[in-house]
């Protein structure tokens, strides 16, 4: 099972329309190719130190923007 990052997948621009069959057909020739940008989905054990790294980091993010 491969879990997509659905904001980095671009549609295939010459589809007429979109439904399941034909998403599922793209999505299986991303693969196919060997270019899906999949997420990875963090143990519980780390989650709570991501999340604290996260919230950290914030304020510099912020001032340097």
């Amino acid at each position: 099972m491969h879990l997509a990052y659905p904001s980095a997948i671009e549609q295939y621009e010459g589809l007429k329309h979109s439904d399941d069959v034909t998403d599922a057909l793209h999505l299986a020739n991303v693969l196919r190719l060997g270019i899906l940008l999949e997420c990875y989905i963090y143990p519980e054990e780390e989650r709570s130190a991501r999340n604290l790294l996260r919230k950290h980091l914030q304020p510099v993010y912020q001032r340097t923007a």
